[in-house]
């Protein structure tokens, strides 16, 4: 399904259950509200409507707008009593098309409701929303007279009744038009009746159809156009075509007189507790047809109820189900079940009906389900009365690895801020510097992280702040740090699923602290430790989506800690210039955390990093005030994996494992006589991370 097209079955949707306050579709729309009794009768001296009153014999009384027959929201709501008047959305001699029409909480009695009807034209995107209403008149989503009804929308809500035949898209030729010619003159019989749904809610109640009949998209066809189809076997190509009309059960089930003349049959936001049994023969159906005559049967006719000549076009059926189920390979539930009497399924079933999407469905966001239909097959009086499905397979619905991969995006980026306290310890550690100390570190990154399914790109700012002290003692200069820190960073996803692709953005925040120190002997030898622990928060929006197309996120709480150690040697050159050379290790663990997305329960493992890093830097050491350092390093991670379950299937794991060359170039700026001290520097990374970073450091010695 489009997604404009959902959008604005969205925004109909919010209108039934958000007081009717929903603006019109169109920046140019005109809205009127009715509401009760007593504003519906005073229509009849409203000079902007035409309040037709027919004899019974026509049976055609109404109240429609007068010269607006397109881009109008009319909502009728409250009315007890609509007198035998039908109502429409849009109505006249041409186009009627972009009308919103909402019945809320009403009784309406009549011949028929309209979204959109044209005597001449096309009656095209036009909605009907039925809410808590009951309605006894046949219901047309558009009626396009002589020309097109496509991509019209009926949604029915609510503890609602229908009493007549309901039509997504009509295209009619009455039978008294005929004289306009056959196929063969020239002229055209009628137009097309495309991409039209009627969509049925879930709360819908189950006996609000029971004496309706359901047509998503119809052609008419005439008594003549028969006789011409039967003179010429068959129906021509190019005459009375429809095309990708469809029902919708969302997660709705119940008794229907009839449904027929629908491409696509969609149940969506199955229940299998609901439904699955043990025994088919009291197996509770979905649909269920009540209509007991040959011309209620199950079938996608061409554009009568008469097929004999006409013959039937293919059913596609697809199907989902609610998350949070434990589906489970050999279960089976009845999708369809005729009563009694001579409505059958289709007779060619399995050649007309077929799963969409290959069998292939969708459980919430994690599970994907195959499965296949099966029919009768009896010889007796019961033959070809139901449409049964079976689950072939249940496994992980690969969308959901992203979960894995955004957590991984997340720690990544944590442990990015593992290294920020040992570069502050280096300037708290400074020679003939001693006492209190405080300090603060901006860091900012942009890194990707190959070997992953889809490579994870992450960008953002860390920083710390904390107070400390350089000491003089017998086993060389001692310092101290005790630190804040923050991070916030962002990452991209993408998923896709159906052929649909979904971008998702997530962004992490950490906020934490440490203690560290650093002790440097006499012959330039040190060592170095740190410890940290926080909170890590992982939200994700619009990550994943389920079959009807909704997308959802989720947001993540972990905590976190860590710890490092370091040794090192400072080898003094000529003219103040010096030698580093280190090794680092860093470890870290971000905690495991479960979450609901969509109803399917996620639960994510802990993710351990241990990191060891080696390396070299020279400091030119041009001048107390102002020197330059270069350097490079070599790092091993040894762990990065991102482990979980989605619905009890096991999410691929995300590892970022691996080697990485880093470059830094930076400047240390003492200034004379001066408290502070300024360290800025750039780094490059290579292989499994890849990017750049920079970060100040600035010290404020007491």
């Amino acid at each position: 399904m489009k997604r404009t097209t959902k959008a604005l079955i969205a925004l109909s949707v919010f209108a039934v259950f958000s007081g009717l306050t929903m603006p019109p579709r169109d920046a140019h729309a005109d809205k009127w509200v009715i509401d009760g009794d007593t504003a519906f009768e005073a229509l009849e001296n409203n000079a902007e409507w035409n309040y037709f009153s027919s004899d019974k014999e026509n049976g055609d009384s109404h109240v429609e707008l007068k010269d607006k027959r397109s881009n109008n929201t009319v909502i009728f709501k409250n009315i007890k009593d609509s007198k035998g008047f039908g109502v429409a959305g849009g109505r006249g001699n041409g186009d009627t098309s972009n009308n919103t029409l909402i019945i809320d909480n009403s009784t309406i009695t009549a011949n028929w409701i309209e979204g959109g009807y044209s005597y001449n034209g096309n009656a095209n995107d036009n909605i009907v929303v039925i809410n808590n209403s009951t309605i006894n008149a046949h219901v047309y989503g558009g009626d396009g007279h002589l020309k097109d009804a496509i991509g019209n929308k009926i949604i029915i809500a609510g503890n609602s009744d229908i009493n007549g035949t309901i039509y997504g898209g009509y295209a009619m030729v009455p039978g008294n038009e005929t004289g306009m010619g056959m196929p063969d003159s020239g002229k055209n019989w009628s137009g097309r009746a495309d991409d039209n749904e009627i969509i049925i809610k879930k709360n819908t109640s189950e006996n609000a159809l029971e004496h309706a009949r359901i047509y998503t998209g119809y052609v008419s066809i005439t008594d003549d156009m028969v006789e011409y189809i039967k003179a010429n076997n068959g129906v021509p190509d190019d005459m009375f075509r429809k095309e990708n009309n469809t029902l919708t059960l969302e997660g709705w089930s119940g008794r229907v007189e009839a449904v027929r003349s629908t491409d696509n049959i969609n149940f969506f936001d199955i229940n299998l507790s609901n439904f699955v049994s043990d025994d088919p023969n009291i197996a509770k159906p979905i649909l269920t047809i009540t209509g007991d005559d040959v011309n209620d049967s199950f079938t996608n006719i061409i554009g009568t109820d008469a097929t004999a000549y006409i013959g039937s076009k293919d059913i596609n059926i697809g199907l989902s189900f609610e998350g949070g189920q434990d589906i489970k390979a050999g279960e089976t539930i009845r999708l369809v079940q005729i009563g009694a009497g001579d409505a059958t399924v289709d007779e060619n079933k399995g050649k007309k009906i077929k799963l969409s999407n290959g069998g292939v469905s969708y459980a919430g966001v994690a599970q994907k389900v195959v499965g296949e239909l099966s029919f009768d097959e009896s010889n007796d009086d019961t033959n070809n009365k139901y449409i049964d499905y079976t689950v072939k397979s249940v496994d992980l619905n690969e969308q959901a690895n992203v979960v894995n991969e955004g957590r991984a995006a997340a720690a990544a980026f944590l442990w990015q801020g593992d290294e920020l306290i040992s570069e502050a310890l280096g300037q708290l550690n400074v020679e003939d510097k001693y006492g209190f100390e405080t300090f603060a570190m901006v860091y900012g990154n942009d890194s990707r992280y190959g070997g992953t399914a889809h490579d994870l790109s992450i960008n953002g700012w860390s920083g710390l702040v904390g107070v400390g002290s350089n000491n003089k003692t017998q086993a060389g200069d001692l310092a101290w740090a005790v630190y804040f820190e923050n991070g916030y960073g962002n990452y991209d996803v993408t998923t896709s699923m159906n052929g649909i692709s979904l971008d998702g953005d997530g962004s992490a925040v950490y906020n934490g602290g440490g203690i560290a120190a650093r002790l440097t002997g006499d012959n330039g030898v040190y060592g170095e430790a740190s410890l940290r622990a926080g909170l890590l928060k992982n939200d994700l929006d619009h990550g994943l989506q389920n079959q009807a197309g909704e997308a959802f996120g989720y947001e993540s709480e972990s905590n976190y800690y860590g710890f490092h150690l370091g040794v090192g040697k400072i080898f003094k050159l000529e003219d103040g210039a010096s030698v580093d050379t280190y090794a680092k290790y860093y470890h870290s663990t971000v905690k495991d955390d479960s979450f609901t997305i969509d109803g399917d329960e996620f639960e994510l493992g802990d993710i351990d990093s241990d990191r060891l890093r080696v390396g070299i830097r020279y400091n030119q050491g041009m001048d107390r005030t102002f020197n330059v350092y270069y350097g490079a390093a070599w790092e091993y991670e040894f762990n990065g994996d991102s482990n979980g379950y989605a619905e009890g299937h096991k999410l691929e794991e995300t590892s970022l494992k691996g080697s990485t060359v880093i470059g830094e170039l930076g400047v240390i700026y003492q200034p004379v006589n001066s408290p502070w001290s300024i360290d800025a520097k750039v780094k490059g990374y290579g292989g499994q991370r890849d990017g750049y970073s920079g970060s100040i450091l600035a010290t404020y010695h007491f």
